[in-house]
């Protein structure tokens, strides 16, 4: 269909102010994201400080009891995902682009599953990047960023280990890829897969709140959106995500395990990376029309003014993990 150029720069200008303003939104929304974590950490301590009304003791709950402190990570983390985004999803209309997501992936089950080994492939670049990144600072600025730990005492070693499998490794899972990749996601979609990928994915970094997790899961991140997209479910993205969980967390528990597992998965991702090529299922994503290139449709959202303030705010709370 012909336009004048003046009813396209209408037009343009119409869809910069929708991208603009979505973006704000997502900047709105991970701002009351990130208070709302801080103000149930700041209400759990000051709440034991009141019951116990003994300093060591909180720090012991709160620093040193692995059982406790996952417990109370699984119940934050199932508040602080779950509605704000459901108040995203409100505020951008999209409930009808999430709730498909919650459906079986239409790809076969073989591809489903190249799909969730391909995951494991972006995890293990994601862990080059990581590393290449970490020394990066140790050798230009002398510091060091490190991942902040949950407590390491437990008196029953069972107990302990099942709460840490289902605490650390499914519920982030769950929880993480409903909000990331079901609703952040597909909210987006409408700008583009590519933009949609990249805006979860940075978002999904910097909520980790530390530099040595940025990189990390930002390349998980758009892992688990590509596999996301590309499956038509969230449901691979969950497996994945809880593997790559677990594939951290079962080797503290059992050393032996590690090597063989990470051989494991190292052989069969890169299998899967090479028969997915070959089936065309790694080409490019379709794009939507649009006045602007993905590249500016990416820079639109990220500088949105409420967007950088998170930005900006979670950059400051990640400088707290430098050794």
């Amino acid at each position: 269909m012909y336009y004048s150029n003046d009813a396209n720069e209408i037009y343009r200008r119409i869809e910069r102010r929708d991208i603009r303003r979505n973006g704000n939104s997502v900047g709105l929304v991970m701002i009351m994201f990130s208070a709302l974590s801080m103000l149930l950490s700041l209400g759990l301590t000051y709440s034991l400080l009141f019951i116990t009304n003994n300093v060591e003791t909180v720090r012991e709950l709160i620093g040193n009891d692995l059982i406790f402190s996952n417990i109370t990570n699984a119940i934050f983390s199932a508040i602080i995902f779950i509605f704000p985004f459901c108040f995203l999803m409100s505020v951008m209309r999209t409930k009808r682009f999430v709730i498909p997501m919650f459906s079986k992936p239409y790809t076969s089950k073989f591809d489903t599953t190249l799909l969730c080994f391909f995951g494991f492939f972006v995890s293990f670049a994601a862990g080059i990047v990581t590393s290449l990144f970490s020394q990066f600072f140790s050798i230009f600025f002398g510091v060091t960023p490190y991942v902040p730990s949950l407590g390491t005492s437990y008196s029953n070693f069972g107990t302990a280990l099942v709460f840490d499998l289902i605490c650390t490794c499914l519920f982030p899972a769950l929880c993480e890829e409903f909000a990331m990749r079901g609703v952040l996601l597909n909210s987006l979609r409408k700008f583009g897969d590519i933009p949609a990928i990249v805006i979860s994915a940075l978002v999904f970094g910097l909520i980790h709140g530390n530099f040595t997790q940025l990189p990390y899961t930002f390349v998980m991140g758009l892992g688990l959106g590509f596999i996301t997209v590309r499956s038509g479910s969230i449901y691979p993205a969950m497996i994945v995500h809880f593997g790559n969980n677990l594939l951290a967390t079962l080797p503290k528990w059992i050393p032996s395990i590690d090597i063989p597992l990470t051989i494991f998965l190292i052989i069969t991702s890169v299998i899967a990376a090479f028969l997915l090529s070959r089936k065309g299922m790694l080409n490019i994503i379709q794009d939507v029309p649009s006045f602007f290139s993905k590249g500016k449709r990416i820079w639109l959202l990220i500088s949105s003014p409420v967007m950088i303030v998170f930005i900006i705010f979670e950059l400051i709370l990640s400088l707290r993990f430098f050794q």
